[in-house]
């Protein structure tokens, strides 16, 4: 019988409320293994309510537990299931890894429950662990991991980006219907990556603990390949791109879209992150290419209206590339899905400031054209990054062990210096102003409330939207019956 591997994500929050995100980095280090005849059971809290049981199940024989986990309640369900499976089977290695355990890898292995860290991407590190636990090499060759032998704490050399290798996600080891669900793209959505990592140093960003900066990308003839092969095996229709800059490679792109349209495939994609910059070196014939491929909404993280915030986070960008991704974009039929982040640490420029300044540039934003989204982020403080010296400096308390982190809700985000108001006032825009400014939800409105009161519902629409608009110009969100009364309607509604 081939060798047992089992792989558990952890639930992401207490309520069970969980996002319907494919677990792409297990598929990820599940490739090479697989490929080479290696037995894999990848177990999924955010869909199985009975995995608990299934892990104890599964783990009887295996090689190893290896575990993924973020900031917040996903270490809490991973410290408790690993604390049960180190019970039963007490000699059984159990691996940690992803953005918290690279984060904070120390702190990670002290824990009792943890026997190896992996630090970083895992595809090659997770591989050469494997053979060592199999005592085929020793775990001192190993690149990029730290680990405990004879009660002592070890950290071998870091492993360098480019000795990550790209192999077709191994999808059947999932049940994929359970991951595919209805978007704004199309019937059928599933969750795709074709690069890895991000070449800048934004001061609020992990990514570069993960990636050290660089970005990798897939041969574009493979993911070609790879996109075929979902829309013939499991009838997708769009693809949601889970990377952080599609757009880096220009070559690249343009042949990925040629490849779309010759082969037919028909996909939609969706929150395609770009930097704004980037496009302004691309040729109207080209933008107008990659629209006619199903790119039809990009995801822009501008971050910020302030140049000033924009200097102070390193965003090495301006205002005003926005405002011409924008018009450079609008004639092509190009939607943007434009994202910001407040509650930055900054003592002189505070929230208020941040907001009234995003708002300045979603107005200009609004006047070429109503039809793109907009989003606000609470800034989440990680440690590692440029601004989580100055979070501390304004109050926060840094968590000193991984029992601390499992209660940080990384899901609310909001440090001390964040007073609880504007935290209501930015959900307030989230869940009613932008949606309701942009002629994208008219749409949506008519798509989703049908049936009977048609009339009554498009009214309301029209009339929920004339206060959104009128709040925006005004940056008046006080008093905000007419929020209320929306979510009253919408409950109803459900």
């Amino acid at each position: 019988m081939p060798a047992k591997i089992v792989l558990f994500r952890p639930r992401l929050n207490k309520e069970g409320k969980e996002p319907l995100v494919t677990p792409l980095s297990l598929l990820s280090i599940s490739a090479p293994l697989e490929k080479q005849g290696y037995q894999i059971k990848i177990i999924d809290a955010m869909i199985d309510p009975e995995y608990e049981q299934k892990i104890i199940s599964e783990t009887k024989g295996a090689i190893c537990l290896g575990i993924t986990a973020i900031t917040g309640y996903q270490i809490f369900d991973a410290i408790k299931t690993a604390k049960t499976v180190k019970k039963i089977y007490p000699d059984l290695p159990i691996v940690w890894g992803g953005w918290h355990p690279t984060v904070t890898p120390r702190q990670t292995i002290e824990h009792e429950c943890v026997d190896i860290v992996v630090k970083g991407l895992g595809e090659a590190t997770f591989q050469e662990l494997i053979y060592s636990l199999e005592g085929k090499i020793q775990i001192e060759q190993i690149k990029g991991i730290f680990y405990k032998k004879s009660g002592k704490i070890f950290e071998n050399p870091a492993r360098p980006l480019e000795e990550v290798k790209f192999l077709p996600l191994p999808y059947h080891l999932l049940n994929v219907e359970k991951y595919i669900r209805p978007s704004y793209m199309g019937k059928r959505t599933l969750d795709y990556r074709s690069c890895y990592g991000c070449p800048f140093n934004c001061h609020y960003c992990a990514d570069s603990l993960m990636s050290q900066r660089k970005w990798l990308a897939a041969n574009y003839q493979n993911v070609l390949d790879e996109m075929e092969t979902l829309v013939k095996n499991y009838k997708v229709d769009a693809l949601l791109l889970l990377e952080n800059n599609f757009f880096v490679d220009k070559t690249r792109v343009r042949l990925i879209c040629e490849g779309l349209i010759n082969r037919k495939l028909n996909l939609r994609f969706g929150s395609v992150s770009v930097r704004p910059e980037q496009f302004h070196n691309y040729e109207v014939e080209l933008i107008k290419l990659i629209h006619k491929a199903g790119f039809q909404q990009l995801l822009v993280g501008t971050e910020s209206g302030s140049q000033q915030i924009l200097d102070l986070i390193n965003k090495q960008a301006k205002v005003e590339d926005t405002i011409r991704l924008k018009k450079i974009c609008q004639p092509y039929g190009v939607e943007l899905q434009i994202s910001f982040l407040v509650g930055l640490p900054f003592k002189d420029l505070g929230i208020k400031h941040q907001i009234r300044e995003n708002l300045k540039l979603i107005r200009r934003l609004q006047e070429i054209d109503a039809n793109q989204n907009y989003y606000f982020s609470i800034y989440i403080p990680y440690p590692g990054t440029k601004l989580f010296s100055l979070a501390l400096e304004l109050g926060l308390k840094e968590p000193k062990n991984l029992e601390e982190w499992s209660r940080v809700d990384a899901t609310r985000a909001g440090g001390p210096w964040v007073p609880k108001r504007y935290e209501k006032t930015v959900k307030q825009l989230n869940e009613y102003i932008f949606p309701y400014i942009t002629r994208q939800f008219i749409v949506d409105w008519e798509n989703i409330y049908q049936g009977r009161f048609k009339w009554l519902k498009r009214l309301a629409h029209k009339t929920f939207s004339r206060l959104a608009n009128l709040r925006l110009k005004y940056s008046f969100f006080s008093f905000p019956i007419d929020y209320k009364l929306l979510r009253l309607l919408k409950k109803i509604s459900l």
